[in-house]
Protein backbone atom coordinates (compact mmCIF):
# COMPACT_ATOMS: atom_id res chain seq x y z
CA UNK A 1 0.00 0.00 0.00
CA UNK A 2 1.60 3.51 -1.22
CA UNK A 3 1.45 6.09 1.79
CA UNK A 4 0.38 9.86 0.77
CA UNK A 5 3.88 11.60 0.89
CA UNK A 6 3.77 14.29 2.83
CA UNK A 7 6.49 16.84 4.39
CA UNK A 8 6.47 16.71 8.17
CA UNK A 9 9.38 19.09 8.44
CA UNK A 10 8.78 21.37 5.19
CA UNK A 11 11.07 23.92 6.74
CA UNK A 12 13.71 21.61 6.90
CA UNK A 13 13.82 22.91 10.33
CA UNK A 14 17.06 20.53 12.74
CA UNK A 15 15.65 17.37 14.26
CA UNK A 16 16.39 19.07 18.03
CA UNK A 17 13.52 21.75 17.28
CA UNK A 18 11.13 19.22 17.38
CA UNK A 19 12.18 17.81 20.86
CA UNK A 20 9.90 18.14 23.80
CA UNK A 21 10.82 17.47 27.49
CA UNK A 22 7.68 16.11 28.93
CA UNK A 23 9.35 16.32 32.14
CA UNK A 24 8.88 20.45 31.77
CA UNK A 25 5.05 19.70 32.50
CA UNK A 26 5.07 19.74 36.32
CA UNK A 27 1.69 20.50 37.18
CA UNK A 28 -1.79 21.00 35.89
CA UNK A 29 -0.92 24.65 35.08
CA UNK A 30 1.54 23.88 32.27
CA UNK A 31 -1.45 21.33 31.13
CA UNK A 32 -3.99 23.72 31.20
CA UNK A 33 -1.79 26.33 29.60
CA UNK A 34 -1.00 23.70 26.78
CA UNK A 35 -4.57 21.98 26.51
CA UNK A 36 -5.99 26.24 26.06
CA UNK A 37 -2.80 27.33 23.38
CA UNK A 38 -4.41 24.22 21.15
CA UNK A 39 -8.08 25.25 21.84
CA UNK A 40 -6.73 28.38 20.09
CA UNK A 41 -4.76 27.48 17.23
CA UNK A 42 -7.41 25.06 16.16
CA UNK A 43 -10.28 27.21 16.67
CA UNK A 44 -8.53 30.23 14.94
CA UNK A 45 -7.85 27.86 11.31
CA UNK A 46 -12.30 26.84 11.59
CA UNK A 47 -13.01 30.58 12.28
CA UNK A 48 -10.24 31.91 9.68
CA UNK A 49 -11.40 29.54 7.43
CA UNK A 50 -8.81 27.65 6.85
CA UNK A 51 -10.56 24.66 8.14
CA UNK A 52 -14.07 23.08 7.95
CA UNK A 53 -16.33 23.33 11.24
CA UNK A 54 -16.64 18.98 10.16
CA UNK A 55 -12.89 18.88 10.04
CA UNK A 56 -11.47 20.49 13.45
CA UNK A 57 -14.75 19.70 15.35
CA UNK A 58 -13.91 16.15 17.27
CA UNK A 59 -10.48 17.24 18.61
CA UNK A 60 -11.31 21.02 18.85
CA UNK A 61 -14.50 20.14 21.31
CA UNK A 62 -12.17 17.31 23.02
CA UNK A 63 -9.59 20.08 23.78
CA UNK A 64 -12.06 22.49 24.94
CA UNK A 65 -13.88 19.84 27.64
CA UNK A 66 -10.31 18.58 28.99
CA UNK A 67 -9.66 22.35 29.25
CA UNK A 68 -12.55 22.73 31.51
CA UNK A 69 -11.84 19.66 33.26
CA UNK A 70 -7.65 20.71 33.91
CA UNK A 71 -9.39 24.43 35.20
CA UNK A 72 -11.25 23.08 37.75
CA UNK A 73 -9.02 20.59 39.28
CA UNK A 74 -6.56 23.37 39.03
CA UNK A 75 -7.90 25.42 40.94
CA UNK A 76 -9.37 22.89 43.15
CA UNK A 77 -5.56 22.22 44.25
CA UNK A 78 -4.75 26.25 45.18
CA UNK A 79 -7.95 26.21 47.22
CA UNK A 80 -7.17 23.01 48.77
CA UNK A 81 -3.50 24.62 49.21
CA UNK A 82 -5.04 27.38 50.83
CA UNK A 83 -7.66 25.59 52.95
CA UNK A 84 -4.94 23.24 54.12
CA UNK A 85 -6.96 20.33 53.17
CA UNK A 86 -4.51 17.17 51.52
CA UNK A 87 -5.54 17.02 47.58
CA UNK A 88 -6.72 13.77 46.50
CA UNK A 89 -6.63 13.36 42.82
CA UNK A 90 -8.53 10.07 43.18
CA UNK A 91 -11.36 12.09 44.86
CA UNK A 92 -12.01 13.84 41.75
CA UNK A 93 -13.24 12.56 38.76
CA UNK A 94 -14.29 13.25 34.98
CA UNK A 95 -17.69 14.40 35.94
CA UNK A 96 -17.67 18.61 35.16
CA UNK A 97 -21.21 18.72 37.25
CA UNK A 98 -18.84 17.21 40.78
CA UNK A 99 -15.61 19.59 40.03
CA UNK A 100 -17.87 22.19 39.63
CA UNK A 101 -19.90 21.76 43.07
CA UNK A 102 -16.59 20.93 44.67
CA UNK A 103 -15.37 24.17 43.26
CA UNK A 104 -17.82 25.85 45.27
CA UNK A 105 -17.62 24.33 48.47
CA UNK A 106 -14.00 24.34 48.44
CA UNK A 107 -14.49 28.35 47.84
CA UNK A 108 -16.77 28.82 50.86
CA UNK A 109 -13.86 27.02 52.98
CA UNK A 110 -11.84 29.52 51.81
CA UNK A 111 -14.01 32.46 52.54
CA UNK A 112 -14.74 31.19 55.86
CA UNK A 113 -10.47 30.55 56.36
CA UNK A 114 -9.06 34.17 54.64
CA UNK A 115 -10.45 37.73 54.58
CA UNK A 116 -12.04 38.28 51.43
CA UNK A 117 -13.24 41.08 50.33
CA UNK A 118 -17.79 41.24 49.10
CA UNK A 119 -16.36 42.63 45.76
CA UNK A 120 -13.95 39.49 45.50
CA UNK A 121 -16.68 37.49 46.55
CA UNK A 122 -19.43 39.14 44.42
CA UNK A 123 -17.00 38.98 41.46
CA UNK A 124 -16.56 34.67 42.08
CA UNK A 125 -20.33 34.29 42.36
CA UNK A 126 -20.60 36.20 38.88
CA UNK A 127 -18.16 33.98 37.27
CA UNK A 128 -18.86 31.39 39.10
CA UNK A 129 -22.60 31.61 36.86
CA UNK A 130 -20.90 31.69 33.57
CA UNK A 131 -18.38 28.35 34.21
CA UNK A 132 -21.56 26.97 35.63
CA UNK A 133 -23.56 27.34 32.26
CA UNK A 134 -20.60 26.22 29.74
CA UNK A 135 -20.25 23.57 32.52
CA UNK A 136 -23.79 22.73 31.47
CA UNK A 137 -23.34 22.93 27.98
CA UNK A 138 -20.41 20.27 28.08
CA UNK A 139 -22.03 17.68 30.32
CA UNK A 140 -25.11 17.37 28.22
CA UNK A 141 -23.29 17.05 25.07
CA UNK A 142 -20.84 14.76 26.77
CA UNK A 143 -21.19 13.50 30.63
CA UNK A 144 -19.25 10.48 30.67
CA UNK A 145 -15.73 11.97 29.35
CA UNK A 146 -16.29 9.28 25.71
CA UNK A 147 -18.31 11.50 22.87
CA UNK A 148 -15.12 12.89 21.95
CA UNK A 149 -12.92 9.75 22.17
CA UNK A 150 -15.35 7.37 20.28
CA UNK A 151 -17.85 6.82 18.31
CA UNK A 152 -20.15 4.79 20.72
CA UNK A 153 -20.97 4.29 23.93
CA UNK A 154 -19.32 1.17 26.21
CA UNK A 155 -22.93 -0.32 26.01
CA UNK A 156 -22.61 0.13 21.87
CA UNK A 157 -24.97 2.62 21.06
CA UNK A 158 -24.08 5.78 19.07
CA UNK A 159 -22.54 8.43 20.94
CA UNK A 160 -24.86 10.99 18.98
CA UNK A 161 -27.83 10.41 16.66
CA UNK A 162 -27.69 11.21 13.50
CA UNK A 163 -29.44 14.82 13.85
CA UNK A 164 -26.92 15.94 16.81
CA UNK A 165 -25.71 19.26 16.22
CA UNK A 166 -23.67 22.02 17.59
CA UNK A 167 -22.45 25.32 16.97
CA UNK A 168 -18.69 25.61 17.23
CA UNK A 169 -18.73 29.50 18.16
CA UNK A 170 -21.19 29.50 20.54
CA UNK A 171 -19.85 27.11 22.61
CA UNK A 172 -16.35 28.83 21.75
CA UNK A 173 -18.05 31.63 23.18
CA UNK A 174 -19.56 30.15 26.64
CA UNK A 175 -16.01 28.17 26.93
CA UNK A 176 -14.13 31.57 27.16
CA UNK A 177 -16.67 33.12 29.55
CA UNK A 178 -16.27 29.78 31.76
CA UNK A 179 -12.76 29.51 31.54
CA UNK A 180 -12.21 33.27 33.06
CA UNK A 181 -13.04 32.06 36.51
CA UNK A 182 -10.80 28.83 36.20
CA UNK A 183 -7.68 30.53 34.97
CA UNK A 184 -7.56 33.69 36.81
CA UNK A 185 -9.52 32.92 40.07
CA UNK A 186 -5.91 32.42 41.51
CA UNK A 187 -4.72 35.54 40.26
CA UNK A 188 -6.91 37.89 42.65
CA UNK A 189 -5.76 35.14 45.50
CA UNK A 190 -2.08 36.45 44.88
CA UNK A 191 -2.24 38.41 48.30
CA UNK A 192 -2.79 35.19 50.36
CA UNK A 193 0.35 33.52 48.52
CA UNK A 194 2.20 35.73 50.16
CA UNK A 195 0.16 35.58 53.47
CA UNK A 196 1.15 31.83 53.13
CA UNK A 197 4.36 32.06 52.40
CA UNK A 198 4.76 34.60 55.46
CA UNK A 199 3.61 32.59 57.69
CA UNK A 200 5.31 29.45 56.86
CA UNK A 201 8.86 31.17 57.09
CA UNK A 202 7.63 33.02 60.54
CA UNK A 203 6.30 28.99 62.18
CA UNK A 204 9.10 27.62 64.60
CA UNK A 205 8.35 23.80 63.28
Amino acid sequence: MKGIEKSNNPRELPKSRFQVRLGDFENFVDYLNSFERAVEILYARVSNAEETPYSMALPLLFLMRHSLELGYKYTLAELHYFNEIPYKLDKYKHSLQDLHSALKEQFNEFVKKWSISREDIEDFERHYCHTGNCMKEFSQIDPNCIAFRYPTQRDGTRVFPHDYAVNLLELKESYDDGMVLLCHLIDTLQPCYEMMEEFHENVDW
